[in-house]
Formats: C-alpha cells, sequence, structure tokens
C-alpha cells in the first residue's frame, strides 16, 4: 500500500488540525517532501484566512482556494473545506461518517446532550452540519445515550489524560496528529515541556477549585517515552506531585526502540504502576511494512524488562486486521499473549473509513475484549 504525505504552510496553531484532517483523507507528513499528494496553505491577511490546497495523483492536480468571511469558527470550516475538495477531487461522495474525523465521534454527541438537545435533536446535527448518513447519525446517538450515565455520574472523581504529540516515526495505520521527534529543536522540545507544565499547575488549580479528585491518569500519545529525558522527567515528576490521589497511572512506553531500562526505571520511581507495551503484531514484515522501527526481539526485550523494574500492571495492544495480516498471524499474536501473561490486553481493530486506516480501540480486562 503507496503512503501519501502532504505539505503544510500555515500557523502553527492549526498544523495539528490539518495533520487530523489529512490523516482521515489517508495522508501522513506534514513537512515531508517526498511524492507529496497534497499541498496545504492557510494564510491570513487580518480580515480573511485564505484556504487553498492542491491535490496530486498519478500526474493529475487539481487546485483550489476560498477566503473565509467568518473566522467564529475556523477549525470547522477549514475541516469541511478540505474533505470536501478531496471529496470533489476524487469524484467520492461523503461516506458514512461524513466530515467527522478522530476516533471518539460519541464525544460530539454528548456535546449536543449538554446543550439540551435530545436524541431526534442530536441526529438532526450530524446529519445536517456534519453529513453523517442516517444510519451511522442514530447508531452514535444510541452509542451516547448507553454511555450517558457513565459520563454525567462521576461524582467527583475524575480520569485525567496527557496526549504526547511526538513520535519517532510515522505508522501507517495511525490517524492521531503527532510530530517527528527528530525534527524537533531544542527550542520547541523546551517550549513544549514549560507549556505542559503550566497545564499541569493549572489543572491542578481547577481540581482543588472544583472539589475534583483525579484517580486515573494515562499518559498517552504519539509516544511519550520518545521524548528526551530533561523533558520526560519533569513531566512525570509535576504530574506526581500535582495529583497524588491517583490510583492507576498508565504511560504507553509503546515502542521498544523509545522505552530503554532507565526511562522505565524512571516512569517507575515517579509513581506510574501501569504501562503499556504496544507491540501491535509479532511478526517482523507486518512491523516493517507498517514503518515500526523496532524487531520482534526488542518486544521481548522490553516486556522481560518492564517486570525486572517491577510494575504492577503491563498491557499489551495489538491490532487486528492489518493489511497483509493472516488469521494465522493473529493466532500467534494470542499464543505470544498467553505465555507472557500481561495482566491487560488490549485489541485494535482496524477500520478502513474515509480511505484511510484507523485503528479503533476495544479494551478488555486479562485476555477479554469486545467486538
Amino acid at each position: 500500500m503507496s503512503v501519501k504525505t502532504y505539505t503544510y504552510c500555515g500557523p502553527e496553531s492549526l498544523h495539528s488540525l490539518i495533520g487530523q484532517v489529512m490523516a482521515s483523507l489517508g495522508y501522513v507528513g506534514g513537512r515531508e517532501s517526498r511524492d507529496v499528494g497534497a499541498a496545504i496553505t492557510l494564510r491570513d491577511d487580518g480580515s480573511h484566512l485564505y484556504v487553498g490546497c492542491t491535490f496530486t495523483e498519478d500526474g493529475q492536480s487539481w487546485s483550489s482556494e476560498i477566503g473565509l468571511l467568518s473566522k467564529d469558527d475556523p477549525r470547522k470550516l477549514v475541516k469541511d473545506c478540505l474533505i470536501h475538495w478531496h471529496q470533489r477531487f476524487t469524484g467520492h461522495g461523503p461516506g458514512p461518517w461524513g466530515t467527522l474525523i478522530g476516533v471518539r465521534p460519541t464525544k460530539l454527541v454528548h456535546h449536543l446532550f449538554d446543550q439540551g438537545l435530545d436524541e431526534r435533536g442530536a441526529e438532526k446535527v450530524l446529519t445536517d452540519d456534519y453529513d453523517v448518513a442516517d444510519k451511522t447519525a442514530k447508531d452514535l446517538v444510541a452509542m451516547a445515550s448507553l454511555q450517558r450515565p457513565y459520563v454525567t455520574d462521576r461524582g467527583r472523581k475524575i480520569a485525567l489524560y496527557v496526549g504526547i504529540p511526538y513520535c519517532p516515526s510515522h505508522c501507517l495505520y495511525c490517524s492521531f496528529p503527532s510530530r517527528l521527534i527528530g525534527g524537533e529543536g531544542e527550542d520547541g522540545l523546551t517550549a513544549f515541556r514549560d507549556a505542559m507544565l503550566r497545564d499541569f499547575d493549572d489543572l491542578a488549580d481547577l481540581c482543588r477549585d472544583y472539589g475534583l479528585d483525579v484517580t486515573s491518569l494515562y499518559v498517552g500519545g504519539g509516544t511519550p517515552t520518545c521524548l528526551p529525558p530533561w523533558v520526560l522527567k519533569p513531566l512525570m515528576e509535576r504530574l506526581a506531585r500535582n495529583f497524588p490521589s491517583v490510583r492507576e497511572w498508565t504511560v504507553e512506553a509503546g515502542r521498544p526502540d523509545t522505552a530503554e531500562e532507565g526511562v522505565l526505571t524512571m516512569l517507575k520511581d515517579c509513581g506510574v504502576n501501569r504501562i503499556s507495551v504496544n507491540p501491535q503484531t509479532m511478526q517482523q514484515h507486518l512491523l516493517d511494512a507498517l514503518g515500526r522501527r523496532h524487531s520482534v526481539d526488542d518486544i521481548y526485550t522490553m516486556y522481560e524488562t518492564c517486570r525486572k523494574v517491577g510494575f504492577s500492571v503491563i498491557n499489551m495492544d495489538f491490532i487486528a486486521g492489518l493489511p497483509g495480516q493472516t488469521v494465522g498471524d493473529m493466532q500467534e499474536n494470542m499464543e505470544i499473549v498467553c505465555k507472557l501473561h500481561p495482566e491487560n490486553v488490549t485489541i485494535h481493530t482496524l477500520a478502513l473509513k474515509n480511505g484511510h486506516l484507523y485503528s479503533i480501540t476495544t479494551c478488555g480486562k486479562k485476555f477479554r475484549w469486545l467486538t
């Protein structure tokens, strides 16, 4: 499967949005110049935000530009422009998900419920404003309705997610916005670290003001452990200091090429008690095809190191339905899991959405997974 890339020139504040949109359309990158399939430009002259794009495939190009009269909601307008332009370029109409992007579409439905809309009203917003197919809209609203009691009746205990948008390389299946750590300079990483530390302090103040107790903490990504120690360690120490009531603290150590024993020991010393080892698959040819820069042996070594360091819970992530993956491959993955005995296993099922591969998470406790 060929990988399409894109370039982006515009405000840094909208870079992550562009990454999300382009990932939903099947493009990766953001700064790469090889085999560019799309070039996105955003410029602001003070009164208008101009959005431009050029899509290229098989030597054929298609370009468009528009000046947005309203800048009240630029993120949605930019997203809608790019998605609709891509549909014109490819000749494909909107899929069942319309212009929704990301991996938690029910979150939008909960926001609609928070605004006072009932199920019928939420469905109408999904179909009218986001081009979601009728059946998909009904399914999303029905799912959100089932989730609603768990979303609204948590008392004063909350879970905190910390996203680290850096990776050592782009994986084929991933739709999350991320930057390549190798392309980030020391000044950029310093600014990121300091901004995160300020956010952690602000969150701690908010929790105190509203009487909220953070009992679960999850540091994901991206790949958190790809950060250099002088960035990662202060972040972990500040989280430990600001949220001392955490009972379960997970870090996605994910890729073995980023999780040496010294890094894992530092995480354990800071209070992390649940570590996530994310091989995704245990076949080397599939790892290579996905753009993973580690070997199967590296996964075993990292798992053994996690046991040695003393994490009380080890989670392992796998993806079912990878390009070229067979039933035999997945059976081998599960046989390996049964031999290693991690406390948790997460199975992701791969979905093709708007022409792009997404890994959709279904979690389970100890060899149990949902479909």
